[in-house]
């Protein structure tokens, strides 16, 4: 069974004042009602010729998710023409609290790869409940994994890690 550790980064903010003293800045988005302080736990383990990424979370039910499994390049790699990269993504929606995407490895050979798990954009979001708790936009999401996305399409949950594929 492989088993995945996320590090999570958190940033302390330091006043600018007279005093040395630290000064705790307390997120709006976690006094908001109906906030969301997302809690996310999952193991990546083999099962014959697949793997499965299966967790639990204190996200609401219908609340979509999706997993891929990407070959870690470094940004000059990207740049090789004849190179075929190896990928695979699942689609998963959370219910009673636990979510499970599998994966066939058929086209994935062995090597390390880059793991990602995130919120699917808001927009998108079949579930009228999920969207209604994680608020527009996931405007009521917070925590350590959760971003601004990319595309402007509000806040999400991004979880990446390394993991090695046998």
């Amino acid at each position: 069974m492989l088993c995945l550790t996320v590090v999570a980064c958190s940033v302390a903010t330091v006043g600018c004042g007279e005093s040395d003293e630290p000064v705790q800045q307390v997120s709006q988005d976690a006094q908001s009602p109906g906030a969301i302080n997302v809690q996310l736990d999952y193991q990546l383990t083999r099962a014959d010729s697949s793997y499965v990424l299966a967790g639990t979370t204190n996200l609401p039910d219908g609340t979509e998710l999706i997993a891929s499994i990407e070959e870690n390049a470094d940004s000059g790699q990207l740049l090789d023409v004849g190179k075929v990269w190896h990928s695979a993504s699942k689609q998963a929606t959370v219910k009673d609290g636990k979510f499970s995407a599998k994966f066939s490895t058929s086209s994935l050979p062995p090597g390390k790869y880059k793991m990602l798990l995130g919120t699917i954009p808001w927009k998108d979001m079949r579930s009228t409940f999920a969207k209604e708790r994680l608020g527009k936009n996931g405007e009521n999401l917070f925590g350590n994994n959760i971003v601004d996305s990319d595309s402007g399409n509000g806040k999400m949950l991004h979880i990446e890690a390394e993991v090695s594929l046998d």
